[in-house]
């Protein structure tokens, strides 16, 4: 039997994995500028770079899976060390290697996935939910802690410090991985069993539950709403702006961790002690949701003309409560 409970090792390998990114991914506009990427059409067609390679990633690897080629725990292992391989390039400096870099992640970078399907093989139906809570947790906690940690290294270390961290951090979670995890997939082999592969199953099952999305107009209009709202604030997000707030406010790149941080913080705050009493004044959740979009388009018009002293103790909180 393992020393530590497959869940709780599960929860440890996937805040060690997101504290990495964490460190990193706040700074990214910099190590881009410093790579040579200055325009912003260059740093769309790298984001779509990765988004793109999410996608085929997630499409070979579960090809892979399905033929016993990989097992979820080797996976994992690929997670890890693709992307130890990755930040490292980062290092390394140069177009080649920050485009090499984000191609590379996105390829490997698998990890919440296969940890939520390692994490339902190893709990019963009762207390799965509890669990996953918990797996969120430590996603939650490694983004409160990393950007102020990346911040930190990058102003008192040195510019590549975040970088080299997170890679070592990669390879230290593979280790504990390779030390903690069962070293076979015999705790999902009823689960295996009992759902035989089928490739033409699964493209059913994703065409069931595309089709029962928009299987009534309230549920479709949600949909559509979270599609738009993500597609809106990705595009349109200041935070995504390279230099938007380092020129506006005057400050150095890696305060855009210790922003990224206090976000973080408020949002988890927020969720975890007001979202019933908000939920409740606004008078349930559909008009909740309606005062969130109004509060939340105020909130980034603000934005615009607010100092930093508005933008840290009203603008941020806003959003918080508004998201």
């Amino acid at each position: 039997s393992p020393m530590i409970h497959p869940t709780t090792t599960l929860c440890i390998l996937v805040m060690i994995d997101m504290l990495s990114v964490s460190i990193v991914v706040p700074l990214l506009h910099q190590y881009y500028k410093t790579s040579g990427v200055h325009s912003a059409q260059q740093r769309e067609l790298l984001s779509s770079l990765f988004s793109s390679s999410q996608i085929v990633g997630g499409l070979i690897i579960g090809a892979l899976s399905d033929v016993g080629i990989l097992s979820r725990r080797n996976i994992l292992f690929l997670s890890f060390l693709g992307s130890a391989v990755s930040y490292a390039l980062i290092v390394v400096g140069g177009l080649r290697s920050i485009v090499f870099s984000r191609v590379l992640v996105g390829l490997v970078k698998q990890t919440m996935t296969v940890s939520t399907g390692l994490l339902t093989s190893y709990t019963a139906d009762h207390d799965r939910g509890i669990y996953l809570g918990r797996l969120q947790a430590s996603t939650t906690v490694s983004w409160i802690v990393g950007p102020t940690l990346g911040a930190l290294l990058y102003k008192h270390v040195g510019p590549s410090s975040p970088c080299v961290v997170a890679s070592c951090l990669f390879l230290f979670n593979s280790m504990l991985a390779a030390v903690l995890l069962p070293r076979d997939d015999s705790l999902d082999k009823s689960t295996n069993t009992k759902k035989p592969s089928s490739r033409m199953g699964k493209y059913s099952s994703f065409l069931e539950n595309l089709k029962a999305c928009f299987a009534s107009k309230k549920l479709a209009s949600v949909v559509v709403s979270l599609l738009v709202f993500g597609w809106v604030t990705r595009t349109t997000s200041y935070a995504n702006m390279a230099s938007f707030y380092e020129e506006k406010y005057g400050i150095e790149p890696h305060f855009r961790g210790y922003i990224k941080s206090y976000q973080q913080c408020l949002g988890f705050v927020i969720q975890t002690f007001f979202l019933r009493y908000l939920l409740s004044a606004s008078g349930g959740e559909k008009r909740a949701a309606c005062v969130g979009a109004v509060v939340m388009a105020l909130a980034t018009l603000c934005e615009v003309y607010a100092s930093f002293n508005i933008f840290a103790l009203c603008v941020c909180p806003l959003i918080a409560a508004s998201v």
